[in-house]
């Protein structure tokens, strides 16, 4: 079943699963596996206390779906795998699976449309290379603005989605999500062509590209590896060299931006009651439970 986890003020996490809100807003087709909202819904589901977290947040929650947000109007701030980002009107904000998002600010005008969907709706019809290249190109720019014509095109496909599944009379609902889905999925490889042919090549300092491959590699492997000399060894430099240019280029150490990323999935593992402190510590490659116990109280 496909999650959202958000963390409350105690710093407890805590999961938000879309079975418990599929009663939710007539307005909006919501499944086990599937959720699609707006704003401007009469029943407006984005504002109701079990979804509001997904949005409306001031606490970091991470994701076990793929998540697309489109802004219509006023704007946001928010913090995707630590890194802050703000979003405006015609900017679409696409999230995959694992990711660790924050709301940081919302404008009370601020108008959005948001598709959260499993990967029951994307693995079977996106082939391996499609989704390295999505998951790597919106790694990097989770953020993108987008012109008039495209947010048109979007809006309308995801407004028939709702359309189809509100209908009782549709037949083979899943399917033609599906369908759905992959025409977005379409239309994600055009914009990701498109922002690469118009988009000028920078000429980035060793600094900037040693930081952003590490960030890279953090987030494929931090819950297997909490080692400076692991990451130093896949850029081919000293552990030292590391540390150096990572302060250099966030402010923080390697090993304060490992232990944030461990930390959060950890928290996130807890909070959803679905593994033991042993199965966890196990998940994230800790010798021992007890080892476990002692570095998460740190």
């Amino acid at each position: 079943m496909t999650t959202f986890v958000s963390m409350d003020n105690d710093n407890i996490i805590r999961t938000l699963g879309l079975m418990t809100i599929s009663a939710i807003g007539q307005g909006s087709a919501i499944g086990k596996d599937l959720i699609i909202a707006d704003t401007e819904d009469g029943n407006d589901v984005l504002d109701t206390e079990e979804v509001r977290p997904l949005v409306k947040s001031e606490h970091p929650y991470k994701l076990e779906a793929a998540l697309c947000l489109v802004c219509k109007g006023g704007s946001m701030k928010v913090r995707i795998n630590l890194i802050e980002y703000s979003i405006a009107s015609n900017d679409l904000m696409v999230t995959m699976p694992g990711e660790i998002v924050q709301c940081l600010e919302i404008s009370p005008d601020c108008r959005l449309t948001l598709i959260g969907f499993s990967d029951k709706y994307y693995y079977p019809i996106t082939s391996g290379e499609q989704l390295n290249t999505m998951s790597s190109f919106f790694a990097q720019r989770p953020v993108n603005h987008l012109d008039d014509e495209k947010v048109s095109d979007l809006l309308s496909i995801i407004g028939i989605m709702r359309r189809r599944l509100s209908n009782p009379a549709t037949r083979e609902k899943e399917l033609i999500i599906k369908g759905y889905i992959n025409a977005l999925i379409i239309e994600a490889y055009e914009l990701i062509s498109d922002i690469l042919t118009n988009t000028p090549k920078i000429n980035r300092t060793r600094g900037e590209i040693i930081y952003s491959d590490f960030m890279s590699l953090l987030q494929r492997h931090y819950t297997s590896e909490r080692s400076v000399t692991f990451y130093a060894s896949k850029l081919c430099i000293s552990p030292k060299y590391l540390s150096q240019t990572i302060i250099e280029q966030s402010g923080k150490p390697a090993t304060e931006w490992i232990k944030e990323y461990v930390l959060l999935e950890a928290k996130a593992l807890l909070g959803t009651h679905r593994y033991s402190v042993q199965e966890i510590s196990d998940r994230l490659n800790f010798a021992n439970q007890s080892f476990f116990g002692t570095w998460f109280k740190k």
